[in-house]
C-alpha cells in the first residue's frame, strides 16, 4: 500500500472537495430527466425548462474546478484551516444561493448574493494562496 505523507488541513479540504463534485449530481439528474421526458438528446430543442437546467448545470460546471484547485493548493502550502473552511462554506453557499436565483425569475437577488459569495471565494482563497507562497 502507498504511502503517503500528511499534510495539514487536507482532510478538510477533502470535505469540501466531496461536497462541492456531490453538488453537481442533482444537476446532471434533472438534465437527464428533462432529456428523457423531452426526447431530446442533444441541445433542448426550444424547450425551456431543459434549457435552462441545462445552463444552471453548466454554471456549476464552469465554476468549480476554479474552488476545488484551491482547495487542493491551499492545504499544500500551509493555509490555516479557518481559511479553507472559508473559501469552502462561501463557495457552497453562493452556489445554493445562484441555484435558487436562475430558478425563480423573482429571486434575482439570490442570484447576484450567490454570484458575488462565489467572486468572494475566489478572490479569499487565490489572495491566501498568494499569501501563504510569496509572505
Amino acid at each position: 500500500m502507498p504511502q503517503f505523507l500528511p499534510i495539514p488541513n487536507m482532510s478538510v479540504s477533502a470535505v469540501y472537495i466531496a461536497l462541492i463534485v456531490l453538488g453537481v449530481v442533482p444537476l446532471i439528474v434533472r438534465v437527464i430527466l428533462l432529456r428523457r421526458s423531452r426526447l431530446v438528446s442533444i441541445g433542448d430543442h426550444g424547450h425551456p425548462d431543459l434549457a435552462l437546467n441545462i445552463r444552471i448545470h453548466g454554471n456549476y460546471a464552469e465554476n468549480a474546478p476554479f474552488i476545488l484547485a484551491l482547495l487542493l493548493a491551499l492545504p499544500l502550502v500551509g493555509a490555516s484551516v479557518w481559511l479553507i473552511h472559508l473559501v469552502g462554506v462561501v463557495f457552497l453557499v453562493g452556489r445554493i444561493a445562484h441555484f435558487l436565483g436562475l430558478k425563480n425569475d423573482r429571486a434575482i437577488a439570490a442570484r447576484a448574493i450567490g454570484v458575488m459569495l462565489t467572486f468572494f471565494a475566489y478572490i479569499v482563497g487565490s489572495l491566501g494562496l498568494l499569501w501563504r507562497v510569496l509572505m
